[in-house]
């Protein structure tokens, strides 16, 4: 019989006793499979490493090849004489190693951004002969959700220095509506034990509300417990900030954060007009770019056991077929729109049918955002549903697909229709 703790996650362990039996016995409890690290280190598997026990030796051979390993997480228990390290993800207390699981599953949608952006560009680079620019504002826009701290005149006006504007919501229902009204460029939330609105909206909106489009930043307390209530909502977190009694330096934080995921924001249709990338009619890529998207997507994978799936939504009238559609889709792409992570690729394929490249996504994961838009669709836009026959599907890519026959499938069915989704 196989032993459970082999379908857990592994991660190389730098540690020396006495300390290593117990960071063994914590990774262990939060569902990780730790080893130690042998002398030629992993280049893939996650590595954590004890500053208070490991060895100088064992730091200098990390250190040596860490330049040479690019696609891991690092996760470091600082003993509080550690600088903060780029692509280190640091943790201060022995309590927050149950958060580690979270914390990975946030450094792989980084990389996962990072490769997409870089992906896209090259596509759109193909088709049109040269690079495209994404046109970005020089002042970003950032909503702050929290109980209104007596930090927050102070955050704001270091923020205002830094070129980001922020706009305050004090309850959740109100950050819902400006989420939907206006395109933010960050949500700053505060989840500090004396903010209970930002750990609620945390627990009942992001995953419905943001899903990967917006970055979150996560505000608290670097000396006060791991915010255990909150789980695995965590993983809908962009990046956890440690709370700093120099408001400045903290603005200093959140701001370079704003502009490094600003930088990495993928390119989208709205930054662009040549109509063989985006599409006339919604706002939306043309399916001349996602077809060459999905290819690059296929190329980048192909050796590798990384999910990708399309996903196609089909928009029918029940009376008179094309008229209907062609007014729905325009306001079908924006719902849609709403509720893909900035890693999916969307595009209007014909006058009825969507199709969307969900990179690092399994067949299971594309469910269930095909049922969230679903879901957004029966809040939003009950006449439609009435009106109109939606019906979707998701294919996982197999090594036998080409991207026609993806497409093909996609298209032709058998489909899910809404009521039986739901």
């Amino acid at each position: 019989m196989i032993d459970p703790i082999f379908l857990t996650s592994p991660i190389e362990l730098i540690a020396t006793s006495p300390r290593r039996e117990m960071v063994l016995s914590k990774l262990r409890a939060a569902g990780l499979r730790p080893y130690d690290a042998r002398e030629k280190l992993s280049q893939t598997d996650p590595l954590f490493i004890d500053a208070a026990s490991a060895t100088s030796a064992q730091l200098k051979r990390v250190h040596r090849q860490f330049t040479r390993i690019t696609e891991r997480s690092v996760v470091l228990l600082s003993d509080g004489s550690t600088p903060p390290m780029p692509n280190v993800i640091q943790i201060f207390k022995t309590g927050d190693i149950k958060g580690i699981p979270a914390l990975l599953e946030l450094a792989a949608r980084k990389r996962l951004r990072q490769q997409e952006v870089h992906l896209r560009a090259r596509t759109a680079k193909q088709i049109a002969g040269h690079d495209i620019k994404a046109v970005c504002s020089d002042e970003l826009d950032v909503l702050f959700l929290g109980d209104g701290s007596p930090d927050y005149l102070a955050l704001v006006a270091g923020l205002r220095r830094e070129n980001i504007n922020v706009t305050a919501a004090l309850t959740a229902l109100t950050a819902h509506q400006y989420l939907y009204d206006k395109r933010f460029d960050g949500l700053i939330v505060d989840v500090r034990k004396t903010s209970k609105v930002g750990a609620r909206f945390l627990l009942d909106h992001v995953p419905a509300d943001v899903s990967g489009s917006v970055p979150v930043y996560a505000l608290r307390e670097r000396t006060a417990p791991a915010p255990e209530h909150l789980g695995e909502k965590l993983t809908s977190v962009t990046e956890l900030v440690d709370m700093d009694p120099d408001i400045g330096r903290l603005s200093q934080t959140l701001a370079d954060m704003a502009n490094y995921h600003a930088a990495l924001t993928p390119l989208s249709p709205e930054q662009i007009s040549d109509f063989r990338i985006r599409d006339q009619f919604s706002p939306l890529f043309s399916a001349g770019f996602l077809e060459r998207h999905l290819q690059n997507q296929i190329e980048q994978v192909s050796d590798t056991p990384t999910p990708l799936c399309l996903m196609t939504v089909q928009v029918t009238s029940r009376a008179d077929g094309n008229a209907a559609a062609r007014e729905t889709m325009p306001v079908l792409a924006g719902t849609l729109l709403k509720a893909l992570r900035q890693t999916d690729c969307a595009a209007r394929l014909d006058w009825s049918t969507i199709g969307v490249s969900l990179a690092n996504t399994s067949y299971a994961g594309g469910v269930r955002l095909a049922q969230r838009l679903i879901t957004l669709l029966e809040e939003m836009h009950p006449v439609i549903l009435q009106d109109c026959k939606l019906d979707w599907r998701v294919i996982e890519r197999r090594a036998y697909h080409t991207i026609s026959d993806l497409i093909k499938i996609g298209k032709t069915g058998p489909q899910t229709r809404i009521f039986n989704a739901a």
